[in-house]
């Protein structure tokens, strides 16, 4: 064999040695990170495995509770009420099933005003209610808004305590009667609403009279009632008056009043006041009855109410009513206030009416 024969034969043995070194190392190296990797992913622990993966047993839902929310407001805040401790979930939870519970049986609401109900100072007959549901419907064809009501009176209904509390949720707390609050709700916006129909010293002539008519708001020669039911578009009108009237012939415009509201598809509810300006004889309040039952409109009766409360609700002008501290329905002291008393009654008067009324128009 010569050497250049030789040589090309070493060459050609040492490089198939080396490559069959170098492709067995390489087979050695993906076994290894084959192996490893499946070992990695065996060791890693499934979902179930992980604390707190197991979904947590189905906790009843809590009952729904006013809290003091909102923008802040004059009305002074009311602190919430202390509530019964509720067992923290690391308490209730345990390791057997439980039968899902049932709702229970939810308290019997708050129904009276001082001992005073409502089927005393919430006068609506049947024969009220079937007129109203006609007014609200021609109402409805004049575009009436539902969810609005307007206030005709005079100084005791322009006070900043009238009714515009229920418009600010942290002014007022209702407790027993929170079962009133969706209507608050359906009437937002109209609470503390004052229009053009109020001015203090008013009486029944006067409404009519264009001279008291707002000169900003109302058009020439209209009268303060037509320009609030054109400006407001309401579907109810609180009438609030005789406190300034001395007239023998108060039921008069009272009825027109009534008239008017009607023809337009208004509701209008008429309210007896506390005091007794106009003599021992309370004949504005009588007039007040006599034209709601012969109109067939609604009545609220706060003559009534003022018979409970310490001094009819009246301060020391014996015409206006006294003002609480706050809005607080859970306090006894408030519920000796007049103002609180009114507004509360006004509340139940508009609830009976937002169902019996409004609703019943909604879904005929």
């Amino acid at each position: 064999m010569d050497l250049s024969r030789l040589l090309r034969f070493n060459y050609q043995h040492n490089w198939s040695r080396g490559f069959t070194r170098l492709f067995l190392t390489c087979l050695i190296f993906l076994l290894t990170a084959c192996r490893s990797a499946a070992l990695a992913t065996n060791s890693k622990p499934t979902p179930i495995d992980r604390p707190g993966s197991t979904p947590p047993a189905e906790q009843p839902t809590p009952t729904a509770v006013s809290t003091a929310t909102g923008t802040p407001s004059p009305f002074p805040t009311i602190p919430p009420t202390p509530t019964e401790k509720v067992a923290d979930v690391t308490e209730t939870a345990v390791s057997t099933p439980h039968p899902k519970a049932t709702t229970p049986p939810t308290a019997t609401p708050h129904a009276d005003i001082n001992g005073v109900y409502p089927a005393d100072f919430i006068v609506l007959p049947p024969a009220a209610i079937t007129r109203m549901q006609t007014v609200y419907a021609r109402g409805q064809e004049n575009w009436r808004v539902a969810t609005r009501f307007s206030k005709l009176g005079d100084s005791i209904t322009a006070t900043p305590s009238f009714l515009t509390p229920f418009d600010q949720p942290s002014a007022y707390l209702l407790g027993d009667y929170d079962y009133l609050q969706p209507t608050i709700d359906h009437f937002a916006g109209s609470w503390q609403r004052y229009g053009v129909a109020i001015r203090a010293g008013l009486h029944a002539w006067s409404v009519f009279d264009p001279l008291w008519a707002d000169k900003e708001w109302c058009e020439p020669n209209e009268d303060m009632l037509t320009c609030e039911i054109r400006l407001n578009n309401p579907a109810i009108m609180l009438v609030q008056l005789g406190s300034n009237d001395a007239s023998p012939n108060f039921d008069i415009p009272l009825r027109d009043i009534v008239h008017t509201c009607m023809d337009a598809g208004v509701i209008p509810v008429l309210i007896t006041k506390a005091d007794r300006h106009e003599g021992d004889d309370n004949r504005n309040n009588e007039a007040v009855r006599l034209v709601a039952a012969e109109e067939d409109v609604p009545l609220l009766e706060f003559d009534l109410i003022a018979d409970a409360l310490p001094g009819r609700g009246l301060g020391e002008d014996d015409v206006h009513l006294t003002v609480p501290p706050n809005y607080d329905y859970t306090s006894p002291e408030v519920m000796t206030s007049g103002q609180a008393a009114q507004n509360l009654a006004i509340l139940f008067m508009l609830d009976a009416l937002r169902e019996q009324v409004i609703a019943v128009g909604a879904d005929s």
